[in-house]
C-alpha cells in the first residue's frame, strides 16, 4: 500500500554528511511502511495520480529522533529512592521493588515513541535477578524493542569491582553490625558475576543479532570505577577486534575523580588510552566531571595531560547542558540510518533538550569538592556548570543569547528556536 504525505515542511538529514535540510513543498512516499522518497509535491502527486495525499498544512515532518543514553522506563525516583547524591542513590536503589522488565521496556518505549523517538541507545544496568539468569534480563529487553519494531543499540553495562563503594565492597564489613555481616555478603554474591560471563553475554547477543535489521549489540564499561584494568583491557580488545562502539560513564562525581587519582595519577588520559578504552569508538554517555581545559568553574588550575595520547584520542562526549560542558550541534541523523554508534542526546527530564553531540577531545580533570553557584551574573555566565547534577540556581545561570532576551537553554546560536538561522 503507497501513502503519500505532504506536510508544511520536510526536515532531512544526509547520512553520510549529517547535513540538514528544512524545506517546504516536499512530499514523503511511504510503501509497506518504508519511506521510498522525498521531492517536491507536484512531483509525487503527478507521477501517483490514484494515490489521495494526506496532507498537514500545519506540521513538519522530521525524521525519528534518537535517545543516546536510556537507562529504564519507571525512573528509581518514582520507585521511591530519592534523587540524591549518586553513591548513596545508587546505595538506595537496593531496596526497590522487582520490576517486570519486558513491561518496564515497553512503558518506556511508548514515552519515546510519544515523544518522536524511534531509537534508543538503551544502556541496561543491573537488576537482582541478573547474577541468576542474566541472559533472560538482556533478552526481555531485545525481545521487546524487536516486537514494537524501534530501532535500538542494546548494550549491558559490564563491571567487575567495587559494587557499592570507592574500594574493596569487603571492607564495609567492618563498619557494620556483626549480625549483618552475612546478610551483607549475601547480597554482595547476588550482585556479582564473573567478567567471562559477561563478556560471554555480549558475544552471544553480538553473534545473534548480527544479521537484524533493527538491533545491534554494543558493549558499555560502566564507570572507571567499577571496571578493573583486565575489564578495561578485554573490552578494548574486544571492541577492537568486533569493530563495536562502546558506551561509557565517566568521572559523574566529585568521588569518583578522587579515585580516578589514587588509580590512575595525574596521567588519566594516558591511562585509558593504553587500556584500549579510549578510542573513536568510545562514546561517553555523560561525564559532567570531565571539562575543557578552558574552563573557568574550578577553584584550581585544570589539570591536563600533555601526552600524545591526550592530543590524538578523541571520544564523543554526549550530554545535555544540565550535566555536561560538551557542546553539541543541533541536528538528528536520519531516520532511516541503521545506528552504528548512537551520538543524538536527549535530555526531556530537566531542560527539554535535544542535539547531535560532536567527536571532541574530553580533558579528564577533577572538579572542585565545594558546591557552588556560578560568579558570573546570567548575562555574562560562560556556560552551565561542569560538574554536579543540576539545580534550580544553576540552571538560573544559563547565559542569555544574543537573539533573544529570554533566558533559553540553547547551546549554540545555530540551536537558539528564536534565532533566524535555525530551521
Amino acid at each position: 500500500m503507497t501513502q503519500i504525505v505532504i506536510p508544511r515542511s520536510v526536515v532531512t538529514a544526509d547520512p553520510v554528511t549529517s547535513e540538514v535540510t528544512c524545506t517546504a513543498g516536499q512530499a514523503v512516499v511511504v510503501e509497506g511502511g518504508i519511506i521510498t522518497e522525498v521531492a517536491p509535491a507536484a512531483e509525487i502527486e503527478t507521477r501517483h495520480p490514484d494515490v489521495e495525499p494526506q496532507r498537514f498544512p500545519r506540521a513538519i515532518l522530521t525524521p525519528g529522533f534518537v535517545n543516546s543514553h536510556h537507562h529504564v522506563g519507571l525512573t528509581p525516583f518514582q520507585l521511591g529512592v530519592p534523587d540524591s547524591s549518586l553513591e548513596t542513590w545508587i546505595a538506595a536503589r537496593a531496596a526497590h521493588p522487582t520490576l517486570d522488565l519486558r513491561l518496564d521496556t515497553t512503558y518506556s518505549a511508548v514515552q519515546m515513541l510519544r515523544s518522536g523517538v524511534t531509537t534508543v541507545q538503551h544502556v541496561q544496568g543491573w537488576h537482582s535477578t541478573d547474577a541468576s539468569d542474566l541472559t533472560a534480563s538482556a533478552q526481555a529487553v531485545l525481545d521487546t524493542y524487536g516486537e514494537i519494531g524501534m530501532r535500538g543499540s542494546y548494550s549491558k553495562m559490564v563491571r567487575d569491582q567495587n559494587l557499592l563503594i570507592h574500594d574493596q565492597d569487603e571492607s564495609l564489613l567492618d563498619r557494620l553490625p556483626v549480625e549483618q555481616h552475612d546478610r551483607f555478603s549475601a547480597y554482595l554474591k547476588g550482585l556479582r558475576v564473573p567478567l567471562t560471563e559477561q563478556l560471554g553475554l555480549f558475544e552471544e547477543l553480538h553473534a545473534g543479532y548480527a544479521d537484524d535489521p533493527l538491533l545491534v549489540v554494543q558493549l558499555a564499561p560502566a564507570n572507571f570505577h567499577w571496571t578493573s584494568d583486565e575489564a578495561l583491557e578485554q573490552l578494548g580488545e574486544t571492541s577492537a577486534r568486533t569493530g563495536v562502539p562502546m558506551h561509557m560513564h565517566l568521572l559523574e562525581t566529585i568521588y569518583q575523580s578522587m579515585y580516578m587519582d589514587r588509580r590512575a595519577g595525574a596521567e588519566r588520559v594516558s591511562y585509558l588510552a593504553r587500556s584500549g578504552v579510549l578510542s573513536d569508538r568510545l562514546t561517553l554517555g555523560t561525564a559532567p566531571g570531565s571539562r575543557t581545559p578552558t574552563s573557568r568553574h574550578s577553584r584550581r588550575p585544570v589539570r591536563t595531560c600533555a601526552t600524545t595520547a591526550a592530543r590524538t584520542s578523541a571520544c564523543r562526549a554526549v550530554g545535555c547542558p544540565c550535566t555536561t560542558s560538551s557542546t553539541p550541534a543541533s541536528t538528528s541523523p536520519s531516520a532511516s540510518t541503521r545506528p552504528a554508534s548512537t551520538t543524538t542526546a536527549t535530555c526531556f527530564r530537566r531542560c527539554g533538550w535535544s542535539g547531535r553531540s560532536t567527536a571532541s577531545r574530553v580533558s579528564l580533570a577533577g572538579g572542585s569538592p565545594r558546591r557552588r553557584s556560578s560568579p558570573w551574573p546570567p548575562s555574562a555566565a560562560p556556560g552551565p556548570p561542569a560538574t554536579g547534577r543540576a539545580t534550580a540556581r544553576s540552571r538560573l545561570a544559563l547565559p542569555r543569547t544574543s537573539c533573544c532576551s529570554r533566558r533559553t537553554r540553547c547551546v549554540t546560536r545555530s540551536s537558539c528556536p528564536a534565532s533566524p538561522g535555525s530551521s
